[in-house]
């Protein structure tokens, strides 16, 4: 009973800045509910469907202008930032996720990851 009334607490406490946030930085606004989706998947283990959801709307994808030559693809893009963030969730919640995540089948991945920042940094690219 008394963990239930923490979590509602917390909610209400959370809620009250997200609110006042909406109307003087909407795109804050949107990076706490990022935030809060997140901590909630992770927290009634709902990775699943939200990989189900982000399967289901790649082929309805659509650009938005952010900046002159800045796209974000909509809805698949702000999914896959929600499903980081959840899974940076999941290894500060139980931090032997992160072994389990470099072990075996994965390791082949990392020499990949070194290879894409070693490129991202030497690009030339305007």
């Amino acid at each position: 009973m008394r963990k239930r009334i923490g979590e509602g607490a917390a909610a209400v406490i959370i809620s009250i800045p997200v609110a006042i946030l909406t109307v003087s930085a909407p795109y804050l606004s949107v990076i706490m509910f990022m935030f809060i989706l997140s901590w909630l998947i992770s927290r009634f283990r709902l990775h699943y469907y939200i990989m189900a959801l982000i399967a289901l709307f790649l082929p309805f994808s659509f650009e938005i202008l952010i900046s002159p030559g800045t796209f974000l693809l909509v809805p698949t893009e702000p999914l896959i930032i929600v499903v980081l963030l959840t899974v940076i969730w999941d290894i500060l919640y139980d931090p032997v996720l992160l072994r389990k995540l470099f072990q075996l089948e994965s390791k082949w991945i990392l020499p990949l990851m070194i290879w894409f920042v070693i490129t991202l940094l030497f690009s030339t690219m305007k």
